[in-house]
């Protein structure tokens, strides 16, 4: 059951040039993310995602567009802007209400102007039934055979080609992160992305999406890595997704690395990964307490590992 807990939490992120750090949350424990940030603050999730992302921003100056599709509870939109501040718009796409009214709220809370759209990003323009998942919030998607579902919504759908085409402004950085449904994303995403070619962070999952993820990034002639801090910057030409589920996202970018990319990475993933919850939080429950617990034991292996 989620929890009903309003306490505000202060989630510490890594300083940046705007002054931030750190995020007032509020209703945090209402969602199974934000009940990870109450026991292990941001260094419990993904911080090797978050470090790639910023260290892409930062390349652009932190100027640009970085667009969220399947944002959840928009907490990558959240510290990008907060990073970035004004030199860099943020859009994020969830089409879950109760989430898509938290990222607002948190926004707001925080003075940080995201622009947070309540539809499904697909391959087709429209509606469609959005699958509520029965085993956690972070599995909802459009795919019904995803997760088993305890409801169904029925949501507006659009293809990115389509919002760029009505206005949007191109992604200069891209993230999607939607349950099994990426194949269909990039699918309507494949004018959009031919033609102004952004990098492209996006999950893939083992023996699900990997091979359709695979044959469209190497139609659009896109290098692929893995994003995992001992990376080794080599190209492959296979995209397959880890069946442990430790490094689920991967990095496709339209030539080769800038040479500072990979340091610029390690020392992001290095301060997200400081990024602790204070020992006073208080655990929301037993699921998460036991997740960021493996989580932070691998962040600080792989941390020894990559310091040598």
């Amino acid at each position: 059951m989620p929890e009903t807990d309003e306490r505000p939490i202060e989630l510490r992120v890594p300083p940046s040039a705007t002054g931030a750090s750190s995020l007032r949350l509020t209703g945090a424990r209402e969602f199974f993310i934000g009940r990870m940030l109450v026991e292990g603050g941001l260094a419990a999730y993904e911080p090797e995602v978050f470090a790639m992302i910023t260290a892409l921003l930062e390349a652009r100056g932190g100027r640009g567009h970085f667009v969220d599709i399947g944002a959840n509870i928009g907490l990558f939109s959240l510290v990008q802007r907060a990073r970035f501040g004004a030199e860099l718009s943020v859009t994020a796409f969830e089409p879950m209400p109760a989430m898509a009214a938290w990222i607002q709220d948190q926004a707001a809370l925080n003075r940080l102007t995201i622009d947070v759209r309540r539809v499904a990003v697909s391959d087709v323009d429209g509606t469609a039934s959005f699958y509520v998942s029965r085993r956690s919030d972070t599995s909802n998607s459009l795919n019904p055979s995803f997760r088993a579902h305890k409801d169904v919504l029925e949501v507006e759908t659009i293809r990115l080609d389509t919002a760029v085409a009505a206005g949007l402004e191109p992604p200069d950085v891209l993230k999607i992160d939607v349950e099994s449904f990426e194949p269909s994303v990039l699918a309507g995403a494949r004018a959009t992305l031919a033609r102004h070619r952004p990098p492209v962070v996006c999950e893939v999952l083992a023996e699900r999406t990997d091979r359709q993820i695979t044959a469209f990034f190497d139609e659009l002639g896109y290098l692929a890595f893995p994003i995992k801090p001992d990376l080794d910057w080599a190209p492959q030409s296979v995209v397959t997704g880890d069946s442990t589920y430790q490094h689920r996202d991967w990095l496709f970018l339209p030539g080769p690395p800038a040479p500072e990319l990979g340091t610029r990475f390690l020392h992001w993933f290095a301060e997200f990964s400081a990024c602790q919850a204070p020992p006073q939080a208080p655990p929301p429950s037993p699921r998460p307490k036991k997740l960021v617990e493996r989580v932070r034991a691998r962040v600080e292996r792989t941390l020894k590992r990559v310091r040598g």
